[in-house]
């Protein structure tokens, strides 16, 4: 699930030098200052509810997390590198923590020299025309990322060269007293997502409804996509037969 991320050249030299395995947030968004708690005040006051009573903290704390991982999965938000150093005769390469997704694979073939590899396919590999000095290609395996066309020849040695595995790491849950672990500017979205699981319990569909649009609206804004809602919409929930962008 791909969300119209690009990084320049610049950009991906920076979080190499700087944030390379490290947990990055994207647009030098504030972390949120909420806790699991504080969300869930919030949820009550909308769902007029101020102490337990239809919803316990523990459902609540369900659907809090299920937004987090949602949020990331389709945002890319938080985002981890892996590097990896090429080896002769190595094409695939091991992603090393737990993750739900690849966002980018970066090839680093020299100092200051850094290309984003384009998404190919396995299929691909010794299939492609042309003549590459360097990879061009990354394609996804289960708990790998494989590179291609990858060779040592005459004029360029890619043995002891770097590539940059940039992934969207899976979200364990967070207790009541956790910080959110996103950008303060989905604050919002995981409380309409809450809102929007939580009314069907008490057959407020409308409301259920209203939170749900309002979900896919305060994503829109924090992914900073110039699509519609319902554009989002469709990438988030894609209809059978149809892929992502």
């Amino acid at each position: 699930m791909k969300k119209n991320k690009q990084f320049s050249l610049i950009v991906g030299f920076l979080v190499v030098i700087f944030l390379c395995n490290g947990t990055v947030f994207a647009s030098n968004e504030t972390n949120s200052t909420k806790t699991g708690a504080t969300i869930i005040a919030e949820v009550r006051y909308r769902l007029n509810e101020t102490t337990p009573s239809y919803w316990a903290d523990s459902e609540l704390l369900i659907h809090v997390n299920n937004a987090i991982r949602d949020i990331i999965a389709i945002s890319g938000c938080s985002e981890v590198s892996i590097r990896q150093i090429l080896s002769s005769g190595t094409s695939e390469y091991s992603i090393t923590v737990n993750y739900i997704g690849v966002n980018d694979v970066i090839y680093q073939g020299g100092e200051t020299s850094f290309k984003t590899l384009t998404k190919g396919q396995r299929s691909q590999v010794g299939r492609v025309e042309g003549v590459f000095d360097e990879p061009e290609y990354y394609y996804i395996a289960p708990e790998k990322v494989g590179i291609y066309p990858l060779k040592d020849n005459e004029n360029v040695t890619v043995t002891g060269n770097t590539i940059y595995i940039y992934i969207k790491p899976y979200q364990p849950d967070i207790t009541i007293d956790d910080l959110i672990p996103l950008p303060a500017c989905y604050n919002e979205a995981v409380i309409n997502y809450v809102l929007w699981r939580a009314f069907p319990k008490r057959n407020q569909r409308e409301e259920s409804e209203y939170n749900r649009q309002e979900y896919i609206n305060n994503l829109g804004i924090c992914i900073n996509l110039d699509k519609t809602p319902e554009e989002i919409w469709r990438i988030i929930k894609p209809s059978a037969g149809e892929k992502t962008q």
